[in-house]
């Protein structure tokens, strides 16, 4: 067994003893491909295996918020599978904690159900149900756009709350914060921060369809998305109440997913007139996003979309 990275044990020890399950008797770690962010292994214990993240320097409740919108994902009731979470630490219950102290960062630890892939990988006939299940879990909703509570977009902080109109929500919460946080690090030049200020005040006018508030994946590229032995699963959400366009702004930006998803989906609830050209506003969110996090190319990626509204 590969040594565990330092603080792994007695971060996962704490996490099961948070949970009220008994401390686990490690026989396999194995390393997995899991994204840039987070380490990620197949955990295989006296108790079962289980899919396990570790970060040695993540926002306090990042994967408290996970947790929680896998949770959410579930509850909506679709054919899609979620993994259940097992496990996690630091388990905090503060409110609010992530936009009252972003700069604070530890170790921390989420243990999920581990599902099995289908060792033949996805199918047509998994791509199909997974447009229909996508569809289905697009149909749980509340009746306003946002979220309860803020949550993570990768390591970026996702504000939330609710809000009535789509357009107000997407500018306030999604877009003018990502365009703040790259000017107070001298990313944008005045130039460009006026066009997204332009961008922002057209946005009523270019989300006019008056879409009604479905719950979304949030951040559902190919890598959040698992051809399981049970079906179609989703892993890793950035969920909240949004315009159901919005999740196939990511899908279709870094998604790499066949047409026969979007033919699934289209039988099943079709996207309104009009959602192909409104499909890069909703990239832009995820582009400069990228931007904040990884710098390069996404700079000017994300101006070429703002120009192309203004």
């Amino acid at each position: 067994m590969p040594q565990p990275p330092e603080g792994f044990r007695a971060a996962l020890e704490s996490a099961f003893r948070d949970a009220g399950r008994p401390k686990p008797a490690l026989i396999a770690l194995e390393p997995i491909a899991g994204g840039s962010i987070n380490q990620t292994f197949l955990l295989r214990a006296a108790t079962g295996v289980f899919f396990c993240k570790w970060n040695a320097a993540a926002p306090a409740p990042m994967f408290r918020q996970e947790a929680s919108g896998l949770a959410a994902l579930q509850a909506a009731g679709s054919s899609l599978h979620i993994p259940r979470a097992i496990a996690l630490w630091p388990d905090t219950v503060a409110e609010d904690t992530a936009a009252a102290e972003p700069g604070v960062t530890g170790p921390a630890i989420l243990v999920l159900e581990y599902l099995e892939p289908d060792a033949d990988g996805p199918s047509p006939k998994t791509w199909e149900r997974f447009g229909r299940g996508l569809a289905e879990l697009h149909r749980g909703s509340e009746d306003r756009f946002g979220w309860a509570q803020d949550n993570y977009c990768g390591l970026t902080l996702q504000e939330n709350g609710w809000e009535s109109d789509w357009p107000a929500f997407y500018a306030r919460k999604r877009i003018a914060p990502l365009v703040a946080r790259l000017a107070g690090k001298g990313a944008l030049a005045a130039a460009d921060r006026a066009v997204y200020d332009s961008l922002l005040e057209k946005l009523p006018d270019l989300l006019a369809h008056h879409p009604v508030p479905s719950l979304i994946h949030g951040d559902l590229w190919s890598g959040n998305f698992l051809a399981a032995a049970l079906g179609p699963a989703l892993v890793d959400p950035a969920a909240y109440c949004a315009d159901r366009e919005a999740e196939w702004g990511m899908m279709s930006l870094f998604g790499n997913f066949p047409e026969t998803v979007l033919d699934a989906y289209q039988e099943s609830w079709p996207l309104p007139e009009g959602w192909r050209e409104r499909q890069p506003l909703y990239q832009l969110y995820h582009v400069l996003n990228h931007f904040l996090l990884f710098g390069g190319s996404y700079g000017a990626q994300a101006m070429r979309i703002a120009t192309r509204f203004v």
